[in-house]
């Protein structure tokens, strides 16, 4: 007898192929691509700036703008932030703009003559400088034109001009006795041959140049030593604590760090003179760029002012610009050529000038020859002279408590 088979319930599922999953996963690829939701567009590379480099010029120290380096990069973020001027520079075909930080005076006068910088950040007698071939032959014209000036504290306008004026002092501090004595400009000019002077450095209008000019009076003495300090502040803190008997430096300075003192009982200085005014630290345009002859030009300028004058503060301390005129910095300029005759002949003279006639008690034996050479203010020795004890003052602020170390 045949055995019957019966179906099994449970029959056995064929064994899979390993090309089924391969198959599967790339029907699976091919909906997700043809179903899925496109993605954002994604916009292209930003192309850099095209045209020519606008270049904004300066000094790293030695001008009326502090932090220069900081202050400078600030700026430039801030000008690019404006629209008008981002366009007024598109429209005129510049790209990026730049900074180009001068590596002194000289520097910053070759970059103008030049004409490598657009924007230019300089000092009163950088531009003084850069006026002086014109002044003979076109007055009052050049390849670079102030837009505005600074001005800082006790800095003000002279009637007749536009622009903004400032003087230098030359004081005494406890350690001289000059701050002592009656002082009479005339009579005791001599006297200040003596001393040893703390300036700023030999590119400071307020501190050595202008006093020096003053000096130079028929019934004065040249100082024949000066102690470089570095700027103005360094100057009023070495004279201040007694560091050193005099020095010359910026009106302003003064009150800015001694802004209480009275006047009558002042126990810190005492002023024995104060210079001619002279023009502050223009901001220069280049000709072609001028707000007269260009959109870019009356952008830059309501710009700058708006900023420095409004936003600038935490950077800039007290620094404000004003309105300023190229004519104002030609006396200024004729000043340097008479300033640069007077250090060419400082060698030639006499050990003791026959200004003043010296007292009966004055010993009167003739100093050897070998000591007696003046010494050039503008080649400082590289053996600073030591520093005097410090003559202790009442109530000293804190801020004069930190010296830094001057050059002689």
């Amino acid at each position: 007898m045949t055995p019957t088979h019966l179906p099994n319930p449970f029959p056995s599922s064929p064994r899979p192929t390993r090309a089924a999953p391969r198959r599967l996963l790339l029907l699976a690829l091919l909906a997700c691509i043809a179903f899925r939701a496109p993605l954002p567009a994604q916009p292209p590379p930003a192309d850099p700036p095209t045209g020519q480099r606008f270049v904004i010029g300066f000094l790293g120290e030695g001008s009326d703008f502090p932090n220069a380096s900081v202050l400078m990069e600030e700026l430039r973020e801030r000008l690019l932030a404006e629209p008008r001027v981002r366009e007024a520079l598109d429209r005129a075909g510049f790209g990026p703009v730049v900074l180009s930080r001068g590596g002194g005076p000289r520097d910053m006068l070759q970059l103008m003559g030049e004409r490598e910088l657009h924007l230019v950040f300089a000092t009163a007698v950088v531009y003084a400088s850069h006026l002086r071939p014109l002044l003979l032959d076109t007055p009052g014209v050049s390849s670079y034109q102030p837009i505005l000036q600074t001005q800082r504290r006790d800095d003000f306008e002279l009637p007749g001009s536009s622009g903004v004026w400032r003087r230098g002092v030359v004081f005494a501090g406890p350690a001289s006795a000059l701050f002592h004595d009656d002082f009479s400009l005339r009579d005791d000019g001599a006297r200040l041959a003596q001393e040893l002077l703390a300036v700023p450095s030999d590119t400071s209008v307020s501190g050595y140049i202008y006093p020096r000019l003053m000096m130079e009076r028929p019934e004065l003495a040249l100082p024949r030593e000066f102690r470089f300090c570095g700027s103005d502040e360094e100057v009023v803190k070495h004279v201040v604590t007694g560091l050193l008997p005099i020095g010359a430096c910026r009106q302003g300075e003064l009150t800015s760090l001694l802004p209480n003192v009275d006047p009558d009982a002042n126990p810190y200085y005492r002023i024995l003179f104060k210079t001619n005014p002279f023009p502050t630290d223009p901001i220069l345009l280049r000709d072609d760029l001028l707000p007269e002859r260009s959109d870019l030009g009356r952008e830059l300028k309501a710009a700058l002012r708006e900023i420095f004058n409004g936003g600038l503060r935490p950077i800039a301390g007290d620094l404000r610009v004003e309105n300023a005129s190229a004519r104002d910095f030609e006396d200024l300029s004729r000043a340097l050529a008479r300033f640069e005759s007077i250090s060419k002949d400082v060698s030639s003279r006499p050990a003791t000038p026959p200004l003043v006639e010296p007292a009966p008690a004055e010993p009167t034996t003739p100093t050897p020859p070998a000591d007696t050479t003046p010494t050039p203010a503008a080649e400082p020795t590289s053996q600073p002279t030591p520093a005097p004890t410090p003559v202790l003052t009442p109530a000293l602020p804190d801020l004069l408590l930190g010296l830094s170390g001057g050059e002689e």
